[in-house]
Order: structure tokens, then sequence, then C-alpha cells
């Protein structure tokens, strides 16, 4: 069963099958509300869609939002297994995709976001977070 969490997305588009299949709705406790948020502001600001994970439709992505403790998958402790990251496909060139977000980064601070991965590191793909940072501007990382 699909349980949508905003106008765009389903929760299994944010969890890993594994947490999803055992814990199936009450799995939304293991992502932070401002990952749906970014997810469905981008969305709705790129008015196309994106794609996080696509495993419940028979796709490759499990592991671009939550990801559990003993996957290989990332850092050790990446954003990703506490539930406060993204990793979004979209249309766009990731060099574009960051490009429109920080030419709009007040907009997209106000919905939680806080880091973006250097697209250096990523070859097709987004990584958004929202790990505290006590700065007052979206700061591009390293993995």
């Amino acid at each position: 069963m699909r349980i949508k969490v905003s106008n765009n997305f389903y929760l299994d588009e944010f969890i890993n099958p594994e947490t999803y299949q055992k814990f199936e709705a009450s799995s939304q406790r293991y992502i932070r509300p401002e990952v749906i948020k970014i997810a469905q502001f981008l969305r709705e600001y790129l008015e196309t869609p994106i794609t996080i994970n696509n495993w419940f439709d028979g796709g490759q992505y499990k592991e671009s939002g939550l990801r559990d403790f003993n996957t290989s998958t990332g850092a050790k402790y990446s954003a990703h297994k506490f539930g406060a990251a993204i990793d979004v496909k979209t249309s766009l060139k990731p060099s574009e995709l960051v490009k429109k977000i920080i030419d709009n980064e007040e907009m997209f601070m106000l919905t939680g976001l806080t880091r973006i991965e250097d697209t250096k590191f990523t070859s097709s793909w987004v990584h958004l977070d929202c790990l505290y940072t006590g700065l007052n501007k979206i700061q591009i990382i390293k993995p």
C-alpha cells in the first residue's frame, strides 16, 4: 500500500525498502519533515517530476532517501542514515539544478534546506539535506 505524504510524493520515495516493509506508515517517523517539504517545494518550483527512490515501482533507486545504518552506501554517518537527506534526479544536469537552487537560496532555505553536495562528486543526482549548519546560507559540501 502506498502512503501519500505530500501533493506529489509517497512515503516509499523517501524510505529504503527494508524499513518501509517492516514499519509501513510508521516508517515516516524516520524521515525529517523538512526533507518532504524540500522535495515538494522543488517539485513545484521546477514544475517537473523529480525522482528520489523508485524501488516501489520496480526502479533501481532504493537508497536515495533514508538508508539503513548497515549499508555500505555513502558515509558512515551520512545525513541519509538520519532521515535528513535525499538524492534527487531531474531532467536538469546536477550543476543546472544547483544553480537554480542557489539563485533562489532564500526560498529554499525556508523549506529547511541547509546543504547541497558538490556536484563534482555526483554524476546524475543532487544531494540535498537539512542538517544544522548554523549558517545563513546553503552550504556546498564534499562527501
